[in-house]
């Protein structure tokens, strides 16, 4: 990925999250937009290191700092699991209880 060099440089956590394709095609979207991805991103790092889940706080960032839209990129993994995900999706997808054991005679 084009972006890859530059995270590594920044956090090397970075292409290891599970929302990092969300912050490089937001990388790559506002560069195209004509903004100055790596200085930003940079001078964001500078003022304050990256937290717990460095591409989410990365991508944050950027957003706020250029002004881009961040409903127009697809939200990763959160840490406790999808916040868009309902109880009734959950409910639809998780695994099944166990059977409870059986008594032997």
């Amino acid at each position: 990925e084009r972006w890859a060099p530059l995270a590594a440089e920044l956090d090397p956590r970075l292409v290891h999250q599970g929302d990092w394709p969300a912050l490089a095609s937001l990388m790559q979207d506002a560069h195209s937009e004509g903004h100055d991805v790596a200085g930003t991103a940079r001078a964001l790092i500078a003022e304050e290191p990256l937290g717990e889940f460095p591409a989410q706080d990365l991508r944050y960032r950027l957003v706020a700092q250029l002004d881009v839209d961040i409903d127009a990129y697809p939200r990763g993994p959160s840490p406790t699991g999808s916040s868009t995900t309902t109880t009734r999706d959950r409910e639809q997808t998780a695994p099944a209880a166990p059977p409870p054991p059986s008594r032997r005679r």
